[in-house]
C-alpha cells in the first residue's frame, strides 16, 4: 500500500498549493463570492468562520461552492465535489482529475493533462469527469491505468479475486449437485409412485385370491390344507414386508445422520478455514481506508471492483450508490457489495 500512501501525500500537497495559488491569485470557483471581510455563517452547517477562509472549521465544507447544486437545486455535500442528485460538478475553476487550480480559458489542465470538460469515453461514447467511466467502468486517465496497476499487485485484491472466483465455482458446483438431488428424488419419486400402484395390484389381487380360497373351503373340505398354506404365505409376506419398511426406516434415519454430520463438518470448516478468516480482514482493511480527497478513493475503489459487484456502500453516511462515482464523498472509505 506504499504506493497509495505516496499518491495520497502527492495528492494533498497539491491541493494546499493550489489554494494558496486562489488565495495569492483570487481564483473563481463556482458562481458564489468570497466570504466578507467580517466574516459569515458557513452556507452548510451555520457556523460562523472568519474573513478569508475557504474552508469552515466545524464540518469542512468548501465556502467557495455552492450550498445547493446550480444545476438541479439539490442541497450539496459540505465536501463534496459532485452533486449526488444530478451528477453535476461543483468546483468549478479547479482540474476534476488533479484538483490543480485551472488558468482562465484553458482547454486542459497544465498538470494532469486531461481535458477541463472530461475524457470522452472511447467505448461506450460517455463524458465522464471520473479516471473511470462510471457507465462501463473503462479506464480513461494515466491515474487510472496506474490505480488499475496497483490493484492489480495488491495482494488483499489478489486474495478477494480469487475467493470471488472459488465461490462462483462452489456455487455453480452445487447448483449441478441440487440439480442432480433434484433428478434423483424425482426418479425416486416415480418408482415409488409405481411402487405403490404395483402394491395396490397385488393387493387385490391378493384379496380375490382369498376370496376365491373361502369358497374352496366352503366347498371342498380337501381344499382346507391349501388354504393354511396360503395363510402361511399370506403372513410371511406381511413379515417380509415389515422388515423390508423397518429396513427402509433405519436407511432414512441413517442418511438424515449423515446429512446432519456434513452440515456440521462444512459449517466447522468455514469457521475454522484460514483463507476465509484472511478474506474478512482483507475486507475490513478495504473498508475502512480513508484518502485525502474523493477522486483518490474513486481511483482506489473502481480499481479494485470485485467482479460481481455492482453495488458500493459509503462509509460516510451509508448511502448505497451503483459505485464511488455516485458518491460525493468517497474519501471517508466503503465497501462494494
Amino acid at each position: 500500500m506504499a504506493g497509495s500512501e505516496y499518491t495520497s501525500r502527492e495528492a494533498e500537497q497539491k491541493i494546499r498549493q493550489g489554494r494558496r495559488r486562489e488565495q495569492e491569485d483570487g481564483v473563481s470557483r463556482g458562481e458564489c463570492s468570497p466570504p466578507p471581510p467580517e466574516g459569515a455563517a458557513c452556507p452548510h452547517c451555520g457556523a460562523f468562520v472568519p474573513a478569508g477562509a475557504l474552508y469552515c472549521g466545524e464540518c469542512g465544507g468548501n465556502l467557495l461552492h455552492p450550498a445547493v447544486c446550480s444545476a438541479c437545486g439539490a442541497p450539496t455535500k459540505p465536501q463534496g465535489d459532485i452533486c449526488e442528485v444530478c451528477g453535476a460538478w461543483l468546483s468549478e475553476g479547479i482540474c476534476k482529475f488533479c484538483y490543480t487550480p485551472l488558468p482562465a480559458g484553458a482547454a486542459f489542465c497544465p498538470n494532469c493533462g486531461n481535458g477541463r470538460d472530461g475524457i470522452v469515453c472511447p467505448d461506450c461514447g460517455t463524458l465522464s469527469i471520473f479516471d473511470f467511466c462510471p457507465k462501463c467502468g473503462r479506464p480513461l486517465s494515466n491515474f487510472a491505468r496506474q490505480a488499475l496497476e496497483a490493484a492489480n499487485n495488491d495482494p488483499d485484491i489478489r486474495l478477494i479475486a480469487d475467493n470471488s472466483k472459488r465461490a462462483a465455482k462452489i456455487a455453480a458446483e452445487l447448483a449441478a449437485i441440487a440439480e442432480a438431488e433434484a433428478e434423483a428424488e424425482k426418479k425416486r419419486a416415480e418408482e415409488e409412485a409405481a411402487r405403490i400402484a404395483a402394491e395396490k395390484e397385488r393387493a387385490e389381487e391378493e384379496k380375490q385370491r382369498l376370496n376365491e380360497a373361502a369358497e374352496n373351503i366352503r366347498r371342498i373340505a380337501a381344499e382346507k390344507k391349501r388354504a393354511r398354506e396360503e395363510a402361511a404365505r399370506i403372513a410371511a409376506e406381511k413379515t417380509r414386508r415389515e422388515e423390508a419398511l423397518r429396513k427402509q426406516q433405519e436407511r432414512e434415519a441413517a442418511e438424515a445422520a449423515l446429512a446432519a454430520l456434513k452440515a456440521e463438518a462444512l459449517q466447522r470448516q468455514q469457521e475454522d478455514d484460514p483463507v476465509t478468516s484472511a478474506l474478512r480482514a482483507a475486507i475490513n482493511k478495504v473498508r475502512n481506508m480513508t484518502f485525502a480527497n474523493a477522486q483518490l478513493a474513486r481511483l482506489f475503489y473502481m480499481a479494485r471492483r470485485p467482479l460481481f459487484s455492482r453495488r458500493w456502500r459509503c462509509n460516510a453516511y451509508g448511502n448505497i450508490h451503483s459505485s464511488p462515482c455516485e458518491c460525493a464523498e468517497p474519501q471517508h472509505g466503503g465497501v462494494w457489495l
